[in-house]
């Protein structure tokens, strides 16, 4: 995979307060450790073909959220929309707006475990991901002892003034980096080693998911029915695989070209994110610096122009008006000159692929490539010392993680440390979130 798979790995990832003393304690010991509440773009007008739903979900994440939605109403997952992905392991709040929805169908939702229904209005469209104004967070790290509040004075500063880097969060790639090196397949059109990833295989054998040895041997000797029915409670895209599989009598590309557009769609994406990681790795640290030939974002109206005298745009960068961006690697994305067109040359070379082998993938997905900001500015960062836990409360623009600026603080990764209300389900492959 060369040393791009670095992007999916967040603890291969330099951190830009590593030279600051940070904190230990925990990260989400308990569901209402991690709150996240989605801010909308827009409010609702209150009349239109569609129901707009403001929900609070616990231990449920959205794409499964939408997926339960879907089965109980008889409903194509087509007919609701989003604006964006949450983590399963939170308590998060976010709206969903459901087409031709009606109030005797959202009686039924509440019969959906972890979901409560706040509030319904209507509005002319559909919603869509990124029709959001951002995420604020308030989280609680527990155990990070006497004084934590103190000691990330100076972190939270430096964030504050330079950003946090935009990093995609671990929870875009699946588990071990797999949706990533599904999406590597797709465009590489390796049909085999895309279902392989996809049901668990990983060339060296193991099985990132757990638990599921006897469906492994079983997808090995191309019993796809028996894998399917030797698969743990859960893995719904491992499923959804196999029984294409079935109705495509073994046949690979056949299988991989039932799997739903959307489903298709996460797995190229989660690539794509892979490449912005390894590219802004290869940046690190002068992610709040200009440099000649840079593509840069105007933070006030997201529009991108080429840097051609730095020195006279850094003060922009150092006021947080501008800032560099990295690439989505796509047909049409506009490619910079300098040093940072050298990076993503070479990573492009590294990977054997060039910005026509995403315009070429076909199934009428438009792979076309956009530009992300290298840094994310968190707003109203705050923090408190509650007992030996440290309360943290901030808010980030779409598409920032909160667990990217988190680490930033902690000298470990976070992660997950409670069990959700459905133990025995696993996490798909496919779930990006910006939570």
């Amino acid at each position: 995979m060369g040393s791009r798979a670095i992007g999916s790995d967040l603890s291969a990832l330099p951190r830009l307060c590593d030279d600051l003393p940070g904190i230990g304690g925990r990260l989400r010991a308990a569901p209402d450790h991690f709150v996240v509440e989605e801010i909308p773009l827009y409010e609702p007008c209150g009349s239109g073909e569609h129901l707009y739903l403001r929900v609070r979900k616990t231990g449920l994440a959205t794409q499964e959220m939408v997926r339960r939605m879907a089965h109980l109403l008889r409903r194509p997952e087509a007919d609701f929309g989003v604006a964006g992905l949450k983590d399963k392991h939170a308590v998060t709040t976010q709206t969903i707006s459901i087409t031709g929805g009606t109030e005797q169908e959202v009686d039924r939702l509440r019969e959906i475990r972890g979901l409560e229904v706040l509030s319904l209005s209507r509005h002319g469209n559909k919603l869509r991901t990124g029709h959001l104004f951002g995420n604020r967070f308030t989280i609680r790290v527990a155990g990070a002892g006497a004084g934590a509040a103190e000691r990330v004075r100076p972190i939270l500063d430096r964030l504050t003034r330079r950003g946090a880097p935009n990093w995609f969060g671990e929870q875009r790639f699946g588990a071990a980096g797999s949706s990533a090196r599904v999406g590597e397949c797709l465009l590489r059109r390796d049909w085999r080693g895309a279902c392989d990833w996809m049901i668990g295989l990983r060339p060296d054998g193991a099985a990132p998911f757990g638990e599921t040895e006897a469906a492994l041997a079983a997808y090995r000797a191309g019993d796809w029915v028996g894998a399917a029915a030797a698969l743990p409670h859960g893995f719904h895209d491992q499923r959804r695989l196999l029984d294409c599989l079935v109705r495509a009598r073994g046949g690979f590309q056949t299988a991989v070209r039932r799997l739903p557009r959307s489903a298709v769609r996460l797995y190229l994406s989660a690539f794509q994110s892979e490449m912005f990681n390894a590219c802004l790795a290869r940046r690190f640290p002068a992610i709040d610096e200009v440099w000649p030939g840079d593509v840069t974002v105007k933070h006030d109206s997201g529009g991108l122009f080429l840097v051609e005298d730095a020195e006279r745009e850094a003060p922009r960068a150092t006021a947080f008006e501008i800032s560099p961006t990295g690439p989505i690697f796509g047909a049409k994305m506009r490619l910079p000159s300098g040093r940072q067109g050298d990076i993503e040359r070479d990573a492009l070379a590294e990977a054997g692929l060039s910005l026509d082998d995403f315009g070429a993938y076909g199934r009428n997905i438009a792979l076309d490539g956009s530009r992300r900001p290298s840094r994310a500015r968190p707003r109203d960062l705050e923090a408190r010392q509650d007992g030996d836990d440290l309360v943290l409360s901030f808010a980030l623009p779409p598409g920032a993680y909160a667990t990217v600026l988190l680490r930033e603080l902690a000298r470990a990764e976070p992660t997950a440390q409670w069990e959700a209300p459905d133990p025995g389900e696993a996490p798909d492959a496919t779930v990006p979130t910006d939570g």
